[in-house]
This record gives C-alpha cells, sequence and structure tokens, in this order.
C-alpha cells in the first residue's frame, strides 16, 4: 500500500466513524499525511536558514540514517520543521498506523488487536488543559537533550507545537520507571515534580487526567511499532509501551502525592 492509498483510507475511516462527509474528515486530518510519513528535504533546510537567519551554509548532512529528520551544519544540530498536529494527532495517527494493517493481521492476534484500537480511539488527547509549547518526543531518544554548561537542553524539535503542557510532562513521567515497571521510580519522580513545578504548578484537572494522559505519546509507539511488525512479518515484541496498566496508575498516584506534598 502507497503512502499516500495508506492517508485516504485513514481519512475514510475517520469520515465513517465520526459521521462526516470525506471532505469535512479531510479537513479534520490536515497535516496527519505528514505526521505519519515525513522525508525531510536538506536543501529546504539550507535554503531556511539562509533566507530566516542569513546562514550561507554549503551542505546539510543527516546525523544517522535513523534520525533521517536531523542534520548537522557547521557541527551543530538543527531541526528541520515543527509538529504537524497537537497530541491529538499522535493518536490519529496511532489509529492511521492500525488502519494500514487491518487485513494483515492474523487471526490469533485479531482480538488484541482490536483491543488496542478500542484503547487508542477511548485515549484521553488532553483537550480543555491549559496548553503550553510542547517538544512532544524529549523521552523517546538520549540524543533528544545535550549536557551543556547551564544544565540538561532539548533538542530536536521537529514534534514541537503548542498543546496541552500536561502531554510533554506526563510522557516524561512514564519513562521515570523504565529500569524497573513494577512501581515507580520515587527518586526521578520526586526530581522530576520538583523541578517542573519550579515553573509550572499543575491543575487539580491536570492531576486526575495524568494518568490517562500517560497514554497518548506510548500508544503513539506501540501502534507505529505493530504497523512496522505486521508489514515486516515479525513478532511484535513492543507491548511493554502500554503495559502493565497497574505502572501507569501507580506511577501517577505517585506523582499527585508527590505535587500535594
Amino acid at each position: 500500500m502507497t503512502k499516500d492509498a495508506s492517508f485516504k483510507q485513514a481519512v475514510r475511516r475517520h469520515a465513517e466513524e465520526t459521521g462526516q462527509r470525506y471532505t469535512e474528515a479531510l479537513t479534520d486530518l490536515e497535516g496527519l499525511g505528514a505526521r505519519m510519513d515525513h522525508e525531510p528535504v536538506p536543501e529546504r533546510l539550507l535554503a531556511h536558514l539562509r533566507d530566516r537567519y542569513g546562514i550561507d551554509s554549503v551542505a546539510a548532512t543527516k546525523l544517522s540514517v535513523h534520525k533521517t529528520y536531523v542534520f548537522r551544519r557547521a557541527e551543530r544540530v538543527v531541526r528541520t520543521r515543527g509538529r504537524e498536529g497537537k497530541p491529538r494527532q499522535d493518536l490519529l495517527a496511532a489509529l492511521s498506523f492500525l488502519t494500514a494493517v487491518d487485513t494483515k493481521v492474523a487471526a490469533a492476534e485479531r482480538e488484541r488487536f482490536e483491543r488496542l484500537r478500542d484503547k487508542v480511539r477511548s485515549a484521553d488527547d488532553g483537550h480543555g488543559l491549559p496548553e503550553a509549547l510542547l517538544h512532544g518526543n524529549l523521552l523517546h531518544a538520549p540524543d533528544h537533550a545535550v549536557l551543556s554548561g547551564q544544565g540538561p537542553v532539548a533538542i530536536n524539535w521537529k514534534a514541537s507545537g503548542r498543546g496541552p503542557r500536561l502531554a510533554d510532562f506526563a510522557y516524561l513521567m512514564w519513562g521515570t520507571g523504565l529500569w524497573n515497571p513494577r512501581r515507580p521510580n520515587q527518586e526521578c519522580i520526586d526530581a522530576a515534580v520538583n523541578a517542573y513545578r519550579r515553573h509550572v504548578e499543575p491543575t487539580d484537572d491536570e492531576l486526575e487526567r495524568l494518568e490517562a494522559v500517560m497514554y497518548i505519546r506510548t500508544l503513539y509507539l506501540v501502534c507505529f511499532g505493530y504497523r512496522r511488525a505486521v508489514t515486516d512479518g515479525v513478532k511484535f515484541r513492543e507491548w511493554g509501551f502500554v503495559r502493565p496498566p497497574e505502572y501507569f496508575s501507580s506511577t501517577a498516584a505517585a506523582t499527585r502525592a508527590a505535587f500535594r506534598r
């Protein structure tokens, strides 16, 4: 299936589920195609640097074959473009990943596949919560932050955009227990809470919805990996992004307690 066909299929499915016409669903999913499949062009980056900042670069080279959207220019890492949408777009993209492989799912996997799809459909996208600038993908790889003389500095803002400020923090809190998902890592939670509240004091609504919002990015990653596994014909082994559910609830509870101390 081509990228264009996959996106059209996602639009049709969205139209069916929302009762919209195709054109209305297309408007609702504006930018999703680029969010699903984006291949940055180095020449565009050089033109942007020249026209916007007056920087005359000779060339831009990719840092890695896996990180196709990060380039090195004069020994400085720069980003190529901003986020295509709010965290809600992560959930819409997640549904599109599943739709793209719907007909390829083995019968033995169908029940688990449908449970995953239902989880994405019912996920909390953070709508109505206070908004701010989001990094969007800070935790996903170690090269998304560097240590400087002034402390950690976030880089690689490809997934950035305005959205519910809780989304970045919720994803970070999910990551505090990556080494032991059986119980919350209180030391990491306390450190993150103390740093965060220097700038932001979350509302009661944000604290109550923390557990649900923790699923936004993790569901996106599971669905992305699931599509890749089905397409490549290999066994999917990344369920740990959304399991066990007890870890989500206990980590959220420990975070709320840390804020209320």
